[in-house]
């Protein structure tokens, strides 16, 4: 395995590939210096022998993603919530500080709107455009699914249009958005870039920045942890703390992020700068290094017929987990003969358990079973089976593509959009071949094409069989189309399409008091029933809007927030069906803190949260209010199994898709679906408060619902093993019985059992016994019926005996017996 590159190397790499990926960089960041300071983190790591770059022909595209992974890192680092990043964009006015001379340049006025789009669309529209990347991969990189990162971009797209049109720009810039991104890349200045970037080999071959460059991960790690934490992340609860004589001192936890080697792309080798089979690593703290034990891997990939799969990228993954990734992978090629060999770190002299991942396009990924990899020692996976997907036949074809109005006029300047097609039965989706899932089929696009003067467009193609053609005027004049067609290798294949002149929808939207809504803060959304493309509509100062280029027939169209623009509490979100031809529509909408039932808007909660001890307001987060949707499985009752499982929940990553209201003493929910819903409260130092079940009718509005915070409870007891011998490091839970309790608790042994015991565990309360065996859940909710379940990788778990307690009350101590598996 490579480990430092040679200089002559190293300045290769610099020389070529800087400034793309200083431009990855300054594309998401729009500042110099932190793109500088991505740029230089991006070359570190490959100084260091930490980014290996193991196909050299693929060296730009590796760099520059990993410079918008750290461009992303560093902006999430900055950015501590979208509340944030909207006062920052409402506190940048463009008319200041856009030079009127740049703004008559068509490509520096649309670099002057990208900037001025919300983060949210800007990063994915940055990623797809100028990165050039797919939807799963901008997915994978912002950490949102790809049919969301789709809509994004599509949704950026609209915007840039309308502000287009509004500030009278060049058509051009419009009808080819996409290309005028290309082109539209930010002002760069890479002067003496590539000189400090070189200069890094110095102090590196010293000694002296290695030390420099590990803390900031470090740092980076620490950060990271201290966001996320909150009940239930497996810390002792200091109420036990203060019962416990001292205890000897923890690991630190910059140890753990350090020995954190993960590479999310699965694209380049992760490896430490060091040479034998194990790595120091130096720590931001007072210790002196880490010493990080290394394993090897083996293996062999075939294809069905038993034939060695050459070009195979292989991931070797530890079943730890840090977040979402692999506490450590590696990754390595199969050479001609399918075999392959790959160095990973491993937590300590015990090893660790893995799983391979082995993928190449147009093949399914395939997983190993799981084997323990053990320090200075080679682990044979043996054999991978790779199965071929069925792909459609390559060969060629010419296409040949005419299209004409209800008139037989060609139409210029049309948007087709070329997609081949196969049954998901016959291979589904394969991300990293360009198939994506589209109801029962998979979808790979193929090539875009704007019609030319005379309403023609060509395409010479390579993948024969199932074609769709999806036709779409930017200008909204025509109805869109789409034209289902088979190609043959050799046959040329000639389409006229023939569009019809397209309907559009009109209107006003009124507050349901009368008064013209600010335009600024409202976004009407319409869906092609043809195409599945979104269209966009903002009412003017006078309330009116206008959609056009519809099909005949019924359309939905939904009524939100435009993010950009709305402030305090925004619109209530409804949706109601139109006909295309309806130029006399009215649009009654409300506040989302409107209680009353009026207007377009889905179902709604309101109401008010106080402390049970006096009935005062209680001012709360909205970020700590969380609507669950209630399923209850077969077998499982809500007082005794699906509730108990969920009255200590785990931190989790959230997002609102509308505005984010202001820390108040009153909640307002809106825009929900039907259904059976529980409504939970769980803020620090206070028990869970939860109101429900509540069942919700569409469009039903409830208010004058009632959240009441109460202390928690505490349950204390000690965990033993057969002996009676205390057992520290146990894991202790609260759940209920039933179940989904079952699976909860089956769930969290089989991860601690996988990782040797160092699982961290979230939700449920989870703490830790101390060296005394000892434990105590805090902040339980009042009336609710739980169990304490003790758990250990050595033992079976232990279920205690059922637990209900009062307010602030502190339960009799008891005991869980562990029994060896």
């Amino acid at each position: 395995m490579k480990r430092r590159p040679q200089r002559r190397d190293f300045e290769a790499l610099v020389h070529a590939h800087h400034e793309a990926v200083y431009r990855s960089a300054l594309r998401l960041l729009t500042d110099d210096a932190a793109a500088r300071d991505v740029t230089q983190e991006v070359f570190l790591r490959v100084l260091e022998g930490k980014l290996v770059i193991a196909e050299p022909d693929r060296a730009r595209q590796i760099l520059c993603w990993w410079s918008v992974r750290a461009a992303l890192d560093a902006r999430r680092g900055a950015e501590r919530r979208r509340r944030r990043e909207q006062e920052h964009a409402l506190e940048r006015s463009p008319s200041e500080d856009r030079d009127p001379i740049e703004t008559a340049d068509g490509l520096a006025q649309l670099r002057a709107l990208l900037a001025e789009l919300p983060e949210e669309l800007r990063l994915p529209l940055v990623l797809r455009t100028q990165e050039g990347l797919g939807y799963a991969r901008i997915g994978e990189a912002l950490d949102i699914a790809e049919s969301t990162a789709h809509g994004r971009v599509e949704r950026a797209l609209e915007r840039l249009r309308r502000g287009l049109v509004g500030a009278g720009l060049p058509a051009a810039l419009a009808v080819d958005l996409e290309g005028s991104l290309a082109r539209a890349q930010p002002i760069a200045n890479t002067a003496g870039l590539a000189e400090s970037l070189l200069g890094l080999e110095a102090p590196i071959a010293a000694g002296g920045l290695w030390a420099w460059a590990i803390g900031l991960p470090v740092a980076a790690g620490l950060a990271l942890g201290v966001a996320t934490l909150g009940r239930g992340d497996g810390r002792e609860d200091p109420k036990l703390a203060a019962m416990s004589s001292p205890a000897a001192e923890a690991e630190p936890a910059a140890i753990v992020e350090v020995a954190s080697l993960v590479d999310p792309t699965g694209t380049a080798s992760i490896d430490t700068p060091a040479t034998g089979s194990r790595r120091e690593l130096a720590t931001a703290g007072p210790a002196d290094a880490v010493q990080v034990p290394i394993g090897t891997a083996r293996g062999q990939v075939l294809d069905a017929d038993g034939v060695p799969v050459a070009d195979c990228e292989v991931t070797v993954a530890s079943v730890e987990r840090v977040g979402k990734q692999p506490r450590f992978s590696a990754t390595a090629l199969t050479d001609s003969s399918g075999r392959f060999e790959a160095e990973v770190a491993l937590a300590d002299a015990a090893g660790g358990l893995y799983r391979l991942h082995a993928r190449r396009a147009q093949l399914s990924i395939q997983r190993s079973e799981v084997a323990r990899i053990l320090p200075e020692q080679v682990t044979d996976f043996g054999l991978l089976r790779a199965k071929a997907l069925l792909l459609p036949e390559v060969g060629a074809f010419d296409l040949s593509i005419e299209v004409v109005g209800p008139d037989g006029a060609p139409i210029p300047d049309l948007r087709l959009d070329l997609a081949s097609q196969r049954p998901l039965a016959d291979g589904g989706a394969d991300p990293i071949s360009g198939w994506h899932a589209r109801a029962d089929w998979a979808e790979r696009n193929e090539v875009r094409l704007t019609t030319d003067g005379s309403g023609l467009a060509y395409h010479r193609g390579s993948l024969l069989g199932s074609k769709v053609l999806r036709v779409v005027d930017p200008q909204q004049r025509f109805a869109p189309a789409m034209e289902r067609f088979e190609v043959a290798d050799g046959d040329p294949v000639s389409l006229t399409i023939q569009l019809d002149r397209g309907l559009e929808i009109a209107g006003t939207v009124r507050t349901v008091d009368g008064v013209i809504p600010d335009p600024s803060g409202v976004l009407l959304t319409l869906v092609s029933p043809t195409t599945g493309e979104q269209r966009f509509a903002a009412p003017d100062d006078l309330g009116r809007f206008r959609i056009a280029g519809l099909e005949p027939g019924a359309h939905r169209i939904h009524v939100g927030n435009d993010l950009a623009g709305i402030e305090g509490a925004g619109w209530s979100t409804g949706s109601a069906t139109v006909v295309a031809g309806d130029e006399a529509l009215e649009l009654r909408i409300k506040r989302a803190d409107d209680p009353r039932d009026l207007g377009l808007h889905g179902a709604e909660l309101h109401g008010r949260v106080r402390l049970a001890a006096d009935d005062s307001p209680a001012i709360v987060d909205p970020w700590d209010l969380d609507l669950l949707r209630i399923d209850l499985p077969e077998g499982s009752d809500f007082e005794l199994d699906w509730l108990p499982t969920r009255i200590l929940p785990a931190p989790a990553q959230k997002m609102m898709m509308q505005p984010i209201p202001e820390p108040s003493d009153r909640f307002h929910l809106q825009g929900l679906a039907e259904g059976r819903y529980l409504l939970r409260l769980a803020r620090q130092d206070d028990a869970p408060a939860f109101l429900g079940p509540i069942e919700l009718g569409e469009g039903e509005v409830r208010h004058g619902l009632t959240l009441k915070l109460e202390p928690g409870g505490t349950l204390v007891g000690t965990v033993v093993d057969g002996h009676g011998d205390p057992v520290a490091d146990a894991v202790v839970i609260a759940t209920g019985a039933g179940p989904l309790s079952d699976a909860a608790v089956q769930w969290i042994d089989e991860r601690l059992r996988l990782t040797d015991g160092r699982e961290r565990v979230l939700g449920h309360g989870a703490v830790r016994t101390d060296e005394r065996g000892r434990f105590g859940l805090t902040e339980l909710p009042a009336g609710v019926a739980f169990h304490a379940v003790a758990l250990h990788p050595a033992a079976r778990p232990t279920v205690g005996p059922r637990c209900v307690l009062e307010a602030g009350e502190s339960g009799a101590p008891i005991q869980l017996r562990l029994e060896p598996r």
